[in-house]
């Protein structure tokens, strides 16, 4: 083929001149690109999910297998094998944490520690448990042992789907063939 241009070329050169060979050259060029881009399948456009649980416990269970393990009757099994099992989701599942969250502790002292709970405080960032007498706390606040952190997302990172992807799927079906 490459003998041919050469010739070809050449023979155009010899009787029209070089600018009617940049022309066919450039011509040649764009049906090339345009067979290219054809023959290639469209690229999907890709979005931030507007099911993020689910993609959250996509997330979870690809890379710890983790709905696999909770899904699973582990009573017929005894606590070693549970237990060597747990690791591997434990390390998956922590990757996902790192990887697509930033957490850090709502209350950043010792669980077992004595904590003031101020007055007016959000109780969507701290929950009391326990004997609670009074009903004025949210008032006046109180002293009391922390018994959990509590977590917060500082930041979220999720990846984006292709569009059109059903969001509703937590894990696809494998087949092996």
């Amino acid at each position: 083929m490459r003998i041919f241009s050469a010739f070809s070329y050449f023979f155009k050169i010899l009787f029209k001149g070089e600018a009617s060979v940049l022309d066919a050259r450039i011509a040649v060029l764009k049906a090339s690109q345009s067979t290219e881009t054809s023959n290639e399948a469209p690229r999907p456009e890709f979005t931030v999910s507007s099911a993020p649980a689910v993609q959250v416990l996509n997330l979870l269970q690809k890379n710890g297998r983790l709905i696999d393990f909770l899904q699973e009757d582990i009573s017929q099994f005894d606590d070693a094998d549970v237990g060597a099992a747990v690791r591997d989701i434990h390390s998956g599942c922590r990757k996902v944490l790192d990887k697509h969250f930033a957490l850090k502790p709502v209350i950043e002292q010792n669980e077992g520690d004595t904590v003031d709970v101020a007055a007016e405080f959000d109780p969507s960032r701290i929950e009391l448990v326990g004997n609670l007498i009074k009903d004025d706390t949210k008032q006046t606040g109180l002293k009391g042992t922390l018994i959990h952190r509590g977590w917060v997302a500082t930041q979220t990172q999720l990846p984006t789907i292709a569009a059109g992807q059903d969001e509703s799927i937590v894990a696809p079906a494998q087949v092996e063939v």
